[in-house]
């Protein structure tokens, strides 16, 4: 057999192997008329739900802590520099003014969750867009309505939290990074994105690793020749000067406004602080090895027989490969909200073996119909929102407590008073000290390298509004509030019950650790009796130390900040009688 014999055969062989067969066909088709309905009844029912999760979903205390750090900046405070926050700063800017046009009301948060959806929106978009020019667009559909109502991505995205925003944008920078048939790559564009969504979340840096490393095995095993080398350089260099670009922009902005030292203390020695918190997990790492060994099985089993881009899909499979075993194997902290990235790269990877199920069981034959594929798509939905509603049932109302919470601040409070919380939690007001009560405070208080002076803060800044007690809390300012702090209502405020001396008797002592204005009530309303000694007729003005009082009547009797009371709030009071006062 002559030379030109067996290169004509190989080339006959090369295009038979390249040719596709009338499956492969349909799955680089665009959607069906059938899959178009199937899909608009889908999204029907997602706008259903959606509203109804927006609405009684749980309220994180992340989400509080944002809008606080939005509302900082919304008065005129500066993060960092006035407030207390370890988190990237561009979805509190973004917000800012949403948070000022939607003003001081206890259901801000609804409005704020409300204010995210087109993150949401823009997340599916571009699982669409990554989906679409990687798979084909049928499949680009199905990935963006599968992420749509995956259980922890819906559930996490409903929240007013950072990670959103960080996502949305990361998900268009690898977008841009994949070229469309016909189409040159935006690399400078995704680089830009890609620092964008680094200001927005410090996670970025570990996806950008992940994604690095993504390139990089794919340059040194997938690209032998000089030609795609050069350009993969090319590209990349433009990619790292959009990036450069958006760090620089963000430094920038925080030297600009005078809070340069306080960011690099609260994301970088502050986030890092707690080292004994990381740990090296040699057995969660194992769970790499199983990833790797399901992308050799995908990649030999569906992705090569279907998908002629098989160097972006392997990219995007090493990436999310690589970041779940150093999110697993080495970070200190791990949240549900962490893997937010994996969820739209497992929606697309999972979308060709839906597809490939359907045409196995030989029902997803031409372009016309589609087939059985269609079934098994809405059959995933569904156990989607199965899952979905066994997680949490959006027709009870869990979201009403922090609406009730916020209601209190704002009646108890006026807008200079301080108030005590965990991590902004009342968004509204300002705190008396500068840390968080977040999950590394926590840890570095325990540990002692953080001191427990908060007592002494409280005193010194008169603060006479608390939250209700949290296990977060140093067990010395546990004590301290707990003696010294009543509750009223969702809130606590300066105050006391007052003991009886003995049996048969009605004075009670007392000391006052918070020096200000105080009434003194009674389940009826003003105690009746003598204070230090005069005749009790109103709020009066306290010292701090022992103080004396004589119950007339013999009703049991509590000392309480006198802005509180004033405003129908009570430690014996009925919750439904709050602000009633003020009211008048």
């Amino acid at each position: 057999m002559t030379t030109g014999t067996i290169a004509a055969l190989r080339r006959r062989v090369e295009s038979l192997a390249s040719r596709p067969d009338r499956s492969e066909a349909a799955s680089s088709s665009r959607p069906t008329r059938q899959e178009l309905v199937a899909a608009g009844a889908v999204l029907a029912a997602l706008t259903v739900l959606r509203i109804a999760y927006l609405i009684h979903f749980r309220i994180n205390t992340d989400e509080a802590q944002h809008l606080h750090v939005a509302w900082s900046w919304a008065i005129g405070l500066v993060q960092y520099r006035d407030v207390f926050d370890n988190h990237m700063p561009l979805f509190h800017v973004l917000y800012a003014p949403v948070a000022a046009a939607v003003g001081e009301r206890p259901d801000i948060l609804l409005w704020m969750r409300i204010a995210v959806v087109p993150l949401y929106a823009l997340c599916m978009t571009a699982t669409y867009r990554i989906a679409s020019s990687t798979f084909s667009p049928r499949h680009g559909l199905w990935a963006a309505l599968l992420l749509a109502l995956f259980p922890p991505f819906f559930l996490t995205s409903l929240e007013f939290r950072a990670d959103t925003l960080a996502i949305a944008l990361w998900l268009w920078a690898l977008a841009f990074s994949i070229r469309d048939q016909g189409q040159r790559p935006r690399a400078f564009l995704a680089g830009l994105l890609f620092g964008g969504a680094l200001a927005a979340s410090i996670k970025t840096a570990l996806l950008l690793g992940a994604l690095s490393a993504g390139f990089l095995t794919v340059f040194i095993f997938r690209l032998p020749t000089p030609r795609p080398v050069a350009t993969c350089l090319r590209l990349g260099a433009q990619a790292a000067a959009g990036f450069l670009l958006a760090v620089v922009i963000l430094f920038s902005f925080i030297r600009t406004v005078g809070a340069w030292p306080q960011f690099l203390q609260c994301i970088v020695v502050h986030n890092f602080r707690a080292y004994d918190l990381w740990a090296f997990r040699p057995a969660r790492l194992l769970l790499v090895v199983f990833v790797a060994l399901c992308f050799i099985a995908y990649d030999s089993v569906v992705a090569r027989s279907r998908v002629p881009r098989i160097l972006a899909a392997e990219v995007l499979f090493v990436t999310g490969a690589v970041y779940f075993g150093v999110l697993n194997g080495i970070s200190p902290i791990v949240n549900g909200h962490d893997f937010l990235a994996l969820c739209p790269l497992l929606c697309i990877f999972v979308v060709p073996v839906l597809d490939r199920l359907g045409n196995a069981a030989g029902q997803f034959r031409t372009t016309s119909s589609g087939g059985f594929a269609v079934p098994i798509f809405l059959t995933a939905i569904l156990v989607e929102v199965a899952f979905l509603l066994a997680m949490s049932q959006p027709w009870r109302d869990r979201a009403a407590r922090q609406t009730k919470l916020l209601e209190d601040v704002l009646c108890i409070s006026d807008a200079d008073d301080l108030l005590f919380d965990l991590k902004g939690e009342t968004i509204f007001r300002r705190r008396p000290l500068y840390p968080a009560f977040e999950l590394v405070t926590v840890h570095l208080m325990a540990q002692g390298q953080i001191p427990d002076t908060i007592a002494d803060t409280l005193v010194a800044s008169r603060t006479y509004v608390t939250i209700q007690d949290s296990d977060r809390l140093p067990p010395d300012t546990r004590r301290f509030l707990n003696d010294n702090y009543v509750s009223v209502g969702y809130l606590r405020v300066a105050g006391k019950f007052l003991p009886v001396s003995g049996p048969g008797r009605r004075s009670s002592a007392f000391e006052i650790a918070i020096p200000g204005r105080y009434a003194l009530v009674s389940p009826s309303g003003a105690a009746q009796g003598l204070l230090d000694g005069s005749r009790h007729l109103g709020p009066v003005s306290l010292d701090r130390g022992a103080h004396l009082f004589r119950s007339q009547n013999g009703e049991p009797a509590a000392v309480v900040w006198a802005q509180a009371a004033e405003r129908g709030f009570s430690p014996f009071g009925n919750a439904s009688a709050r602000c009633s006062s003020a009211e008048e």
